[in-house]
């Protein structure tokens, strides 16, 4: 019994009653939840109860959310004090016993276990009628799982650990392939991995969407991830609810794959579109050794591996050709039959060659006729779907594709905006933020989602992986051509705290492939912007391609200025930093930089502050703190002198200013930064933010150490007022600032922890 659920929970607490508390078990259940059993006309019946405590059915979904109002958790807890315990033989024992079972329940995320040990305390009833409370509430809230699995079976629920989207369904417009999902499911019965191949725009993901949507029941986890490139780069930038900023890139990868060798066999994992660059996918051997079972679509054949071909269908490809081409006045069955014959029935062609014709621009007989003067069809095309050589097959339907692009003759407008969301990952572009990036060009849209070039799912713009490979590839962007949108992109690089900086550098990456970097300022910007970036967020591997990237930009021009050079040096000493863990060299390298910008009296130069705080980061590593001052001083300086300090990476380096005094017992010092960091977010956010209560809190514990004890209690007050906002209630910042108000006597004099 090493799961924290209903299950677990009621037998220990039935476990611990006093043999005088005879109840039978809808009594047990009305006691627990009394003040939903008073509030309700719900009504409990022997055997849903028994169901319930037996962990063979889920609590009623209406006692869950009645118990997510603060007000009725409040009235648990004074009944399980006043009601619950009086029953319980030894209170202590069962808050042990729950307190073993939480510590021992491996599927309960670090965060959510530290939220409520929190409440953890066995001397103090009402304490312990909170603690019990709590776990109680978490129980009867989690993912059900049947109680006769053995626990050595069960997967630990990955919404507990990782942040992850919804499992993104099929098009509306999907065609079950006959046979297809049962043959998939037993491979899967028999195998713990599966390759699902096929050529490139055949079905392979919608097909593989279908059978989530159509098993999810009987998987406790569904994971759906899509291939970057680099299965180390797949599960190292996943998103664990306990990833720290501190973490380095392979302590990531590490705990974020121990994470996944936990998953058992009742538990999917689908890697889409995985066609690696190279033969060889250094951890494809470990991620199929995984307990898990675990689907990659592929367009690659995997010989050594289960796999399961997704061909092409005539069937199918005849009921999506009239879904998509509903007026059958346009073409005869035979002209139908020909065109599907023409394009071998793939899929995605049939789809885009029906809804050009039912555009009404061009007729049957002529589409027909451009069909068959691609090259390809001049020669004997029977070898297309009989050439064992996939390359042959790809080469074929890829000429297919850009036929039908050049067919439907897009306005200039249209193909750029086609291009621009070519340029977000294979998760598409939200549609906001396009908007917001781009401008809202609806009509445009509205076209190419008739046309069938893209889909709106989620709130996001959304392309095929092949198609977006085949505009990008034909590089119709330039930096000049669609300036507000890359000065919209670099405003969002330049701020690492912006709200998708992440998708902002991941189009930077796919910006400098496939677009002509033909404003060299501006390319210059967008790249030295987003390795300052890339740098804060420990995405080292972009980092590195962007330092190669700029390196070339300099070198390319034989104009070199002062100020570039000085900027090289200054991401050479990160790279010695963060990727070599030099911090001598890095100093070294940072020093040079500083000279190099200062040496013609240029002084503020862009990058100057951020060498000045990065020497003084490099300073503290090797121990040097008062030569770390100076240069982080130096930096806050800048920062005031030019008004740069209200922007974020401003507020970062005032707040490490004001720590390393603080550190360093210059407590009003510390103080007077401090408070000026909280007048910086008045005028960088419009209303209040986290950031703001850190510095609060920041401000309180520097005035506590000052025994100011009024100021400090003052100041705690407004950061808990802050975190009320944005924090759950059992949130552990929040839990910590309410015992430093409480406990201000306490820590007068000392020196705390200061929090980023």
């Amino acid at each position: 019994m090493n799961r924290l659920d209903f299950h677990s929970v009621a037998t220990l607490l039935q476990n611990h009653l006093i043999e005088t508390a005879d109840m039978t078990q809808i009594v047990f259940i009305s006691t627990l939840f009394s003040c939903f059993v008073n509030d309700s006309d719900f009504s409990f019946d022997e055997g849903l109860c028994c169901k319930w405590i037996k962990g063979q059915a889920k609590i009623s979904p209406k006692i869950v959310s009645y118990y997510q109002i603060s007000k009725h958790q409040e009235e648990m807890y004074a009944d399980m004090e006043e009601e619950i315990f009086l029953m319980i033989n030894d209170v202590g024992a069962l808050v042990k016993d729950l307190h073993d079972l939480l510590i021992s329940d491996v599927s309960v995320s670090k965060l959510k276990r530290s939220q409520l040990l929190a409440h953890f305390d066995d001397n103090d009833t009402y304490k312990a009628a909170v603690f019990v409370s709590e776990i109680l509430l978490f129980a009867i809230s989690r993912p059900f799982m049947k109680a006769n699995l053995k626990v050595s079976a069960i997967s630990p629920a990955i919404e507990d650990v990782i942040i992850i989207t919804t499992i993104p369904k099929p098009v509306k417009t999907y065609i079950d392939r006959e046979g297809a999902l049962d043959a998939i499911n037993a491979l899967l019965e028999d195998h713990n991995t599966l390759f699902l191949h096929g050529i490139p725009g055949i079905g392979k993901s919608e097909l593989i969407k279908a059978y989530c949507k159509a098993h999810k029941k009987d998987y406790t986890n569904i994971l759906f991830l899509e291939y970057p490139g680099s299965l180390y780069e797949m599960i190292t930038d996943m998103e664990f609810v306990d990833d720290s900023d501190t973490l380095t890139e392979k302590e990531r990868f590490r705990r974020h794959f121990r994470f996944l060798k936990t998953l058992k066999n009742d538990s999917l994992i689908v890697i889409d579109n995985f066609n690696p660059a190279t033969a060889q996918e250094n951890l494809l051997y470990q991620v199929c050794s995984l307990k898990c079972k675990t689907v990659f679509t592929t367009q690659n054949i995997f010989t050594s591996y289960p796999h399961y071909e997704v061909i092409a269908e005539p069937l199918v490809a005849k009921e999506l050709f009239k879904i998509h081409c509903t007026d059958q006045s346009l073409y005869t069955d035979d002209e139908m039959t020909l065109l599907l014959e023409n394009v071998h029935y793939h899929t995605m062609t049939v789809e885009l060659m029906a809804r050009l014709l039912s555009y009404g621009t061009i007729t049957a007989q002529n589409l027909l006729a451009k069909l068959k003067e691609n090259v390809l069809f001049k020669e004997d095309t029977s070898n297309i779907t009989l050439n064992k050589d996939n390359q042959t097959r790809r080469l074929a339907y890829y000429k297919h594709i850009e036929s039908l692009l050049d067919l439907q003759q897009l306005e200039p407008n249209t193909l750029t905006v086609l291009s621009v969301i070519a340029l977000a990952p294979d998760s598409g572009f939200p549609i906001k933020l396009f908007y917001d990036w781009h401008g809202a060009y609806i009509n445009e849209i509205q076209i190419l989602e008739e046309y069938g070039l893209l889909v709106k799912d989620h709130h996001r713009l959304l392309l095929n992986p092949y198609m977006r490979k085949i505009i990008n590839a034909r590089k119709m962007l330039s930096l000049s051509q669609t300036p507000s949108f890359f000065d919209s992109l670099l405003q969002a690089v330049s701020d690492s705290n912006h709200e998708h900086i992440r998708f902002a550098l991941d189009i930077l990456n796919t910006t400098l492939l496939f677009v002509d970097k033909d404003e060299r300022n501006t390319c210059k910007k967008l790249v030295s912007h987003g390795l300052e970036s890339s740098s804060r967020l420990h995405h080292y591997r972009l980092f590195q391609k962007l330092l190669g990237e700029y390196e070339g930009i300099c070198y390319l021009y034989q104009n070199i200025t002062n100020e570039d050079h000085a900027t090289l040096l200054h991401y050479r000493a990160t790279e010695a930093a963060i990727i070599h863990q030099n911090h001598v060299k890095a100093l070294e390298l940072e020093e040079k930089a500083i000279a190099e910008a200062c040496g013609k009296g240029t002084t503020h130069i862009f990058n100057l502050s951020s060498m000045y705080l990065d020497a003084g980061s490099y300073c503290m590593n090797l121990r040097k703190p008062e030569q770390a001052l100076d240069y982080i001083e130096k930096s806050a300086n800048i920062l005031v002198q030019t008004q740069m300090q209200y922007s974020p990476n401003g507020l970062y380096t005032m707040n490490t200013y004001a720590k390393l005094l603080y550190h360093q017992g210059k407590f009003p010092e510390a103080a007077r930064i401090f408070t000026s960091c909280i007048g910086i977010t008045d005028k960088v956010y419009e209303s209040d933010t986290l950031t703001k209560g850190y510095l609060f809190q920041n401000l309180a514990t520097v005035h506590a150490s000052m025994c100011n004890v009024k100021v400090a209690h003052m100041y705690y007050t407004q950061a808990e007022n802050i975190f009320h906002k944005f924090l759950d209630e059992e949130h552990p910042d929040l839990l910590t600032c309410k015992e430093q108000r409480g406990n201000v006597i306490g820590i007068v004099g000392q020196k705390v922890d200061l929090l980023e």
